[in-house]
């Protein structure tokens, strides 16, 4: 009887952590995107269905458990015989750890009073701490995937429309995703300030964007050739087939033009977020500052936007040796200036300094006195003052003469 009434106690814990799990994606539906709330969705109930299969209480649970469901989904094989990644792995503790971070605002409804699931380093500290060995959940970065100009232009080539050629030009001069410009809307256009307004789908924002000359006169062209004026919505880009002509262009139709430029034109990396990818890149690697760069693309932090300031082979050979030029110069500038103490006789590499503007403290000129100092001139209201005259002491705290009626140079 005991038992019974444990279990039916912990089967109500998991459908009272599936409330709270509803909950909190109707919280998040309203700041994600649609994908961000299914991934979420999808990551809780693999962690639900994790505490099921091993008596856990969900809104219970303790640091050790969350390592015990790293483990697990460590060794969990996959479809292709492998086994999950460590990104997959570190997505899924990130939904589980903000859905705790939800609970926490609710605690003595919900019971809890501290967040179970430790992030960034400590996870794989207290990995192994409990398991003797780490927790397996490092991973290197990869670069985003850059396109060549040759796959761009044979891509293009094999665009039939107008419209499809405009998206694409928005897609890798505008640097936007897919489903903002197909979001675009007539009011959205400047036309005579060259920008358009974003609506980010994916952070729920807006922000202006600038636009190419190029990619203006695309949306121009298309504008004005093929799309159609008589429809009853203001999307920018409609559909241009017999069955949903004038309807608004959706994501699905997109992949299908996609796919089969794609295969015309024997690119198989094309995609929608690869010219994204390869336009960031370039206008890093251009020089473009981060902080404008990450307005352009619409990253909420500054660490997505450093993905793209990874720099290349190209430009690491190029901004080493332009370094090593600069590096070269200063050296053989130091030389020269010590090179100019040791010398007694400076007349011919003084000639370019202002004899009325550096004097030694006897009244000499730099170009008469026999010995000066470029590190010892000092900057102040009076006119600058070189080193001491040859063959005399300087008194301690005093760059001058001590004995001007005597100096060697008058």
């Amino acid at each position: 009887m005991d038992t019974s009434s444990a279990a039916t106690k912990s089967e109500q814990g998991r459908e009272e952590a599936q409330c709270w799990v509803e909950r909190f994606l109707n919280d998040l539906i309203v700041v994600r995107s649609t994908n961000t709330v299914r991934a979420y969705r999808h990551d809780l109930e693999r962690w639900i269905d994790f505490c099921r299969a091993t008596a856990i209480e969900p809104l219970t649970v303790r640091p050790r458990d969350a390592i015990a469901f790293v483990r697990h989904e460590r060794e969990r094989p996959i479809c292709d015989g492998g086994t999950v990644s460590a990104r997959t792995i570190v997505r899924r503790l990130s939904a589980i750890r903000q859905w705790y971070a939800f609970l926490m605002l609710e605690p003595e409804t919900t019971g809890v009073y501290r967040n179970p699931v430790p992030g960034d380093s400590t996870l794989r500290t207290a990995g192994g701490m409990v398991a003797g060995q780490p927790a397996l959940l490092r991973y290197d970065r990869s670069h985003p995937e850059i396109l060549t100009p040759e796959e761009i232009d044979r891509f293009i080539r094999h665009l039939t429309t107008d419209r499809d050629r405009a998206i694409v030009w928005l897609l890798k001069d505008a640097v936007l995703r897919i489903g903002e410009v197909l979001d675009l809307r007539l009011g959205d256009i400047h036309w005579a300030e060259r920008r358009i307004t974003v609506r980010a789908t994916k952070t729920h924002t807006t922000r202006s964007v600038a636009l190419s000359t190029d990619a203006l006169r695309a949306l121009s062209t298309y504008m004005r050739e093929e799309r159609p004026v008589a429809v009853e919505h203001d999307h920018v880009f409609v559909c241009l087939d017999r069955l949903s002509f004038g309807q608004p262009f959706r994501y699905r139709a997109w992949v299908a033009v996609c796919d089969l430029a794609r295969q015309r034109a024997e690119t198989p990396r094309v995609h929608a977020h690869a010219f994204r990818h390869t336009c960031a890149t370039n206008l890093a690697e251009a020089g473009m500052p981060l902080d404008a760069l990450q307005r352009q693309l619409g990253h909420r932090h500054i660490d997505t936007t450093m993905v793209y300031n990874e720099i290349r082979d190209g430009r690491l050979q190029r901004e080493y040796r332009r370094a090593m030029e600069g590096v070269g110069g200063r050296t053989t500038n130091r030389r020269e200036s010590w090179w100019m103490l040791l010398r007694p006789n400076l007349s011919r590499r003084t000639t370019s300094l202002s004899p009325n503007a550096r004097h030694c403290a006897s009244g000499h000129t730099a170009e008469r006195c026999g010995r000066f100092s470029p590190r010892s001139w000092i900057r102040s209201s009076k006119p600058f003052v070189a080193g001491p005259c040859p063959d005399q002491t300087i008194r301690r705290g005093h760059r001058h003469c001590t004995e001007p009626s005597t100096c060697a140079a008058t």
